[in-house]
């Protein structure tokens, strides 16, 4: 499953924003991908997420693969949703199959 999601809110993602992130992705068993561009990071490592630098306008693609990829998905959709300044967010889902 996918989601692409824009972030919304001038500064970005901040720091406690990105931790908070994948903080909820390591409550899952699926494997939780985000996208910018070329660069992709493993949602579940912190480290990863930080070297994405999510400013404003950002378009990120969050991927998920395995037994609770949907439940995964819909998690980080609300929290961007109810997080990130309370401003709604661009998002698209798209069923991309699982193995």
């Amino acid at each position: 499953m996918t989601q692409n999601i824009t972030i919304p809110i001038k500064s970005g993602l901040h720091l406690w924003e990105m931790a908070e992130l994948s903080r909820i992705a390591t409550g899952f068993k699926s494997q939780i991908i985000i996208r910018k561009g070329a660069l992709v990071a493993d949602a579940k490592k912190f480290v990863e997420v930080l070297t994405l630098n999510e400013e404003k306008g950002t378009k990120l693609g969050i991927f998920a693969q395995g037994e609770d990829a949907d439940e995964a998905i819909l998690a980080i959709h609300n929290f961007a949703v109810g997080k990130l300044d309370g401003k709604k967010i661009e998002s698209s889902f798209q069923n991309q199959g699982r193995s």
